[in-house]
């Protein structure tokens, strides 16, 4: 065999581990669904390698903030067996970072937590609540009054009676009025 042909052949190797190599790299979700798998069967360990390998990897893909939350929250208590009650305070956390988002100002960013939110958790007794915030961010904070009526219509309309809906109707009612027509009541029928 001549050199160029060993090279040759050499490279090809190469490149042919290289490319099982690649592919055998897990997606952020099959290695999401892998924590969670260990998670749920009390190997606490290899839960929390699963979910730093995520953060790790695919530090912008969807489970990445997530999975800081489940590690952190593992490490801190290895005790936590439940992924359901790990899952309802991630819920809560990520609610609350959006909150936090609005105390500090970042509104476009708050609406951005707050429908991001809303897709991964449509059915957390929290969903209702963020798209109540999205139309009020929208409303008080951006001025930005159609948008923030149709966030409001969806909390009557995608949410059962809840204890947002009549204050949902209450802001479509007043988002074209000033302080003093709703404090006078003025341009009331």
């Amino acid at each position: 065999m001549t050199r160029t042909s060993l090279f040759i052949c050499t490279l090809l190797l190469i490149c042919y581990v290289m490319l099982c190599v690649g592919c055998a790299q897990k997606s952020p979700e099959e290695l999401y669904a892998l924590a969670a798998e260990a998670h749920e069967a009390g190997q606490i360990d290899n839960a929390i390698k699963y979910y730093k390998k995520i953060a790790d990897r695919y530090p912008d893909s969807r489970f990445a903030f997530k999975s800081q939350f489940m590690t952190s929250h593992l490490t801190a208590d290895t005790t936590v067996k439940d992924i359901s009650s790990s899952e309802e305070a991630y819920q809560e956390y990520f609610f609350n970072e959006a909150q936090q988002l609005q105390v500090d100002q970042k509104f476009e960013e708050a609406v951005t937590y707050y429908r991001k939110f809303l897709e991964e958790y449509p059915d957390s007794k929290y969903a209702y609540k963020a798209q109540f915030m999205i139309g009020f961010v929208y409303a008080e904070e951006m001025k930005d009054t159609a948008s923030a009526r149709k966030a409001f219509q969806k909390v009557i309309t995608d949410y059962e009676e809840n204890d947002l809906t009549d204050d949902a109707k209450w802001m479509i009612e007043n988002l074209d009025k000033g302080p003093e027509e709703i404090i006078t009541g003025e341009g009331e029928k």
